[in-house]
């Protein structure tokens, strides 16, 4: 497998701006072997403020981030053109789907996966990361709603400073950056694919990355 590619929830604040990425994966498709595994989204957000309203715990919150990536890979299987949904990590194996997209769905096997951390420190970021290495994936592709790891948050600075490639050392000392508080350990105790974080409202930068081009986002080495 080329590429596993995970698609940030956030961008479902952009319908367009989804709608246009998910043709673009769908096209991708054409030229590169890969899977999506879905972000949480609008769907995840629901777990986080029903935890803080009535209080129950990370574990249960973990399993329910679990079925709402679920719920939005549904979505992603929706919107994306030639997809199939898939159910299992072995599934994804052995599949022979030429030119199609993948999608994982497999709430049931990641939930009952002891290796993965029941907290809020491991969301998809670290779960795209951990299935590109069961699958021996080249690339993991982390599409996001900012265009990179920076040193500041983009979202908060008029002129931040972004990385162009990054270790894991580097994130750790960045302390909270767009990735999941469990992607910095995870990355560095696997020999597993390189990871590039590039932004979901520009599709070409997407297919790029999914191809390994040299382009303009963040690379992140195991």
């Amino acid at each position: 497998m080329d590429a596993v590619v995970k698609i940030g929830g956030s961008l479902a604040k952009y319908p367009e701006a989804l709608k246009r990425l998910c043709e673009k994966i769908g096209a991708v498709a054409r030229e590169a072997d890969l899977l999506v595994v879905p972000g949480g989204g609008p769907f995840a957000d629901a777990v986080r403020a029903l935890q803080a309203k009535i209080g129950f715990s990370d574990e249960a919150a973990n399993l329910m981030a679990l079925l709402a990536m679920h719920q939005y890979g549904l979505l992603l299987k929706e919107l994306i053109p030639n997809s199939v949904g898939l159910c299992s990590i072995e599934e994804c194996m052995r599949s022979e789907v030429a030119g199609r997209v993948r999608v994982l769905l497999s709430f049931e096997e990641l939930a009952a996966d002891a290796r993965l951390e029941r907290s809020w420190r491991v969301t998809s970021d670290t779960i795209a990361l951990y299935v590109a290495y069961l699958l021996g994936a080249s690339r993991v592709v982390l599409v996001k709603d900012v265009d990179g790891v920076y040193v500041e948050d983009p979202k908060k600075s008029s002129s931040p400073t972004k990385l162009y490639r990054a270790t894991s050392s580097k994130l750790r000392e960045l302390g909270e950056t767009c990735l999941d508080e469990a992607f910095a350990d995870f990355i560095s105790s696997q020999q597993g694919p390189v990871a590039y974080v590039v932004s979901g409202f520009f599709p070409d930068k997407v297919r790029k990355a999914v191809l390994g081009e040299v382009g303009d986002y963040t690379v992140i080495e195991p």
